[in-house]
């Protein structure tokens, strides 16, 4: 499990946008790595709970314009 979430980060990271990750992997990377929600959060809105995160995701895949930092 541990290899699959970081690669779905890695993925996040090279390429935000990258289709080919699933919403529902994600959403667990999310759960397992709390610590890497700034990465898909507005800096402003520190504040945000990993659910609201991960609908987020669901709505609009990836927060592309907020992970282009």
């Amino acid at each position: 499990m541990a290899l699959k979430v970081h690669k779905v980060y890695r993925a996040l990271l090279v390429n935000p946008v990258h289709k080919d990750i699933k919403d529902h992997k994600v959403c667990k990377a999310l759960r397992a790595h709390k610590v890497y929600r700034v990465l898909l959060v507005n800096p402003a809105q520190k504040e945000i709970r990993d659910h609201k995160v991960c609908r987020a995701l669901k709505v609009n895949r990836v927060h592309k314009e907020q992970m282009a930092l």
